[in-house]
Formats: C-alpha cells, sequence, structure tokens
C-alpha cells in the first residue's frame, strides 16, 4: 500500500481520533498533517506483522503527546 492510498484511506479516522482527544480542529488537523508526515518517511519501516492502521494509530498518540 503506498502512502497517497494509506492516506486516503485513513486520514478522515484519524483525524476523528485526534480531534477526539484534543478537542480541537485545527490542532487536529496539524497533527493528522504530522501523522502522515512521519507515516511517508516510515513506511519502508512497516513489517507487515500488524494491520496498517493498528500501526498508525500509536503514531498519532506519539505525535499528540509532544504537542
Amino acid at each position: 500500500m503506498t502512502w497517497e492510498e494509506l492516506y486516503l484511506e485513513y486520514s478522515d479516522a484519524i483525524h476523528n481520533y485526534i480531534l477526539l482527544l484534543v478537542g480541537n480542529h485545527e490542532v487536529a488537523e496539524d497533527l493528522t498533517h504530522d501523522t502522515f508526515v512521519k507515516v511517508k518517511y516510515s513506511l519502508n519501516h512497516f513489517r507487515g506483522e500488524s494491520s496498517k492502521k493498528t500501526w498508525l494509530f500509536p503514531l498519532q498518540e506519539i505525535l499528540r503527546m509532544i504537542f
């Protein structure tokens, strides 16, 4: 799966999840963007030991904590 396919499939779900966590649309948009930038540069490290969705969601949790 390409980065673009991941973005199309999961960006809304990740944005909504982050929005629930932070309660602010602008922050959620920024963190969603940051998540997918990180995904773009980390995709080659995905080993397929879990689903891509499972792999994506911890990345945003880390970004939420940093923000």
